[in-house]
């Protein structure tokens, strides 16, 4: 089976920074597709340089409701917020039971889509969420599955619940590429394959979500290429350029890594074929 890897680089928008060094980790190395988080400070330039400055890059939407603001008037989505307008954290607004409105989270996140196709001049090409806040809360998943319905586009990979006894323990479950970082390594498929749950007909055969954090490094990446299986898998990464009000202190160890050439060297020997989300359409989901 022909082996297809996305390599999907989150947060575009975030920052200038980020932007930047995604447009780098694309230009000069393996990724082929981004999310832009549509409530960012940076979000319209961000979107509009990716849309200038790499046409073959594809884009999608990372669905916002843990970071920043929302992009609608908070007064509008008040089970989203605090008392200053911001998106509730991880622990806050995921691991409370019943402190999100649904139909706050629709109105917020259908929002979010709209901007994005305001300025893209058309859907994106998936939809996946900042914080894998889709994976904690059925809620959010459920409307994240509506918008992909609505335009026929991927969604990420996993089902609601899939954390769930953890939810409690956020933010601490986030990390847990890193905590079992070791037992992952000998892992030889990527994480979340197999039957999917509930999803639209355009989903990746497989998620790795080992290239994060501390094991964000060429030795990993080389490692995660070496045992890539056959099918469509999407490898998450966070590249960019660090700058203030970030809370992810390796995007430039990211970068560094995926544009570093033994790891394009060992794509072309392995023959792996490297796409976009834009691929599904021709490569069915196989569970």
């Amino acid at each position: 089976m022909i082996r297809t890897l996305i390599v999907n680089a989150d947060d575009l928008g975030m920052s200038e920074g980020v932007t930047r060094g995604i447009l780098e980790a694309h230009r000069d190395g393996i990724v082929t597709s981004s999310s832009a988080m549509m409530n960012a400070p940076h979000a319209h330039e961000g979107l509009e340089t990716a849309l200038r400055e790499a046409p073959e890059l594809g884009l999608g939407l990372h669905l916002t409701l843990t970071w920043g603001r929302p992009v609608l008037p908070p007064e509008r989505v008040p089970s989203l917020v605090d008392a200053n307008g911001d998106f509730l954290s991880v622990p806050r607004g995921v691991a409370l039971p019943g402190r999100w409105s649904r139909n706050d989270i629709a109105a917020e996140l259908r929002a979010q889509r709209d901007r994005f196709v305001e300025i893209a001049g058309r859907p994106p090409d998936h939809v996946d969420a900042h914080h894998g806040i889709t994976t904690y809360t059925a809620p959010v998943r459920e409307v994240m599955l509506e918008i992909a319905g609505e335009h026929g586009i991927a969604v990420r990979r996993g089902r609601a619940g899939w954390f769930a006894p953890m939810e409690r323990l956020m933010p601490a479950a986030a990390d847990l590429p890193n905590a079992w970082g070791p037992w992952l390594d000998r892992v030889p498929t990527p994480w979340r394959r197999g039957p999917m749950g509930e999803r639209t007909p355009l989903s990746t055969d497989g998620l790795d979500l080992r290239f994060f954090g501390e094991r964000a490094t060429v030795e990993q990446l080389l490692r995660i290429l070496d045992t890539l299986p056959g099918g469509v898998t999407e490898l998450l990464c966070h590249p960019g350029h660090t700058t203030g009000g970030d809370d992810y202190a390796f995007r430039e160890a990211e970068l560094a890594a995926l544009t570093d050439p033994r790891v394009e060297a060992k794509v072309e020997e392995a023959g792996i074929e490297l796409a976009s989300f834009a691929v599904l359409a021709t490569h069915p989901a196989h569970d």
